[in-house]
């Protein structure tokens, strides 16, 4: 199966690089054929996570009402409502398959995207394409509803079927509400209203109410002391990218947008690791499909498309990272 994500990495590889709309269609059809193979091959029954997935099967009873709205419905409330109809291992299965679906379609519809620079399309592929499409199930379409969001308020749109994110993840709800600002630079009053978030966010979290204190508490216990310094080194490394960027063109990190989401990006890494790594997935979306309007780094680019068949290592490994 190595073999085959290798060859799956060289065809939206070469499909996101070319220009010619036959060449890539092409490519991109034999990239859909290579991972949809791969999809029947991997037994779910190998992949992280997949038994804390099972054990929510039959756990609680379909009920659907406004209520269930805010409990993340779209994985807990159907797939006990299709366990009435089919095994507990197929009622997961069709999740699987449906995020896989969604997520090749997203990035099949990336690579026909023009203004979002090659190198950027294989490193958001090698970075989240396996993740999403093979491994998540209730994040997945959280994730994609909002990276597309993200895409939209470049052109000053907000994508309405966006919003279907929180029923999802609960994750999504800060940012489909600074999502709506649209990317309005940043001026003193984001200052200010910067600390009242900060206040407010952090007493949400911590009101046992709402199970987001027990879900930090959750993540905790089973955080061993290796993956919890990886969580760390990751933290100080996404600050200094940020930092860097800011430096180039602080537009990209001083808005009404970005700037927000970085904030309960930190606090949620400081109250849980795990919690914070899950949520930076929204911040590198947002990067990485963020249209600057500043010219003069053609010539960068063009070395960042050239170098970005390096990433192949990067998508292996991901890849190799599915099971147990």
């Amino acid at each position: 199966m190595i073999i085959l994500s290798i060859t799956s990495f060289f065809f939206y590889f070469t499909s996101s690089i070319t220009t010619n709309k036959i060449i890539k269609s092409t490519l991109a059809f034999l990239f859909v054929v290579s991972t949809l193979i791969l999809r029947f091959l991997i037994q779910n029954s190998q992949l992280h996570d997949y038994d804390s997935y099972f054990s929510v099967v039959g756990s609680i009873e379909p009920n659907f009402s406004f209520k269930v709205l805010l409990t993340e419905p779209y994985y807990f409330q159907l797939v006990n409502y299709l366990y009435k109809y089919f095994s507990a291992e197929t009622s997961i299965n069709i999740f699987y398959g449906i995020n896989y679906f969604f997520t090749t379609f997203f990035f099949i519809w990336l690579l026909f995207v023009k203004d979002i620079h090659p190198w950027k399309k294989v490193l958001l592929f090698s970075l989240f394409y396996y993740l999403l499409a093979y491994l998540l199930l209730r994040n997945t379409l959280a994730y994609l509803a909002l990276a597309y969001l993200f895409y939209r308020i470049n052109f000053k749109e907000v994508y309405k079927l966006s919003f279907a994110a929180l029923l999802s993840h609960l994750s999504s709800l800060p940012v489909l509400f600074f999502g709506v600002l649209k990317n309005k630079r940043g001026d003193l009053l984001l200052f200010f209203l910067i600390v009242i978030y900060i206040s407010l966010f952090s007493l949400i979290i911590s009101v046992e109410a709402l199970q987001l204190y027990e879900k930090f508490s959750s993540y905790q216990d089973s955080t061993e002391y290796g993956f919890s310094m990886f969580h760390k080194v990751y933290f100080y490394g996404f600050l200094f990218l940020n930092l860097v960027l800011f430096f180039f063109n602080r537009n990209i990190i001083f808005n009404y947008t970005y700037l927000p989401l970085l904030v309960t990006y930190i606090i949620l890494q400081v109250s849980n690791g795990v919690m914070g790594y899950r949520f930076s997935i929204y911040l590198i979306f947002y990067l990485l499909l963020f249209i600057s309007e500043k010219k003069g780094f053609s010539k960068l680019n063009i070395v960042l498309n050239c170098s970005s068949i390096l990433l192949i290592f990067l998508s292996i490994y991901n890849f190799k990272s599915l099971s147990t």
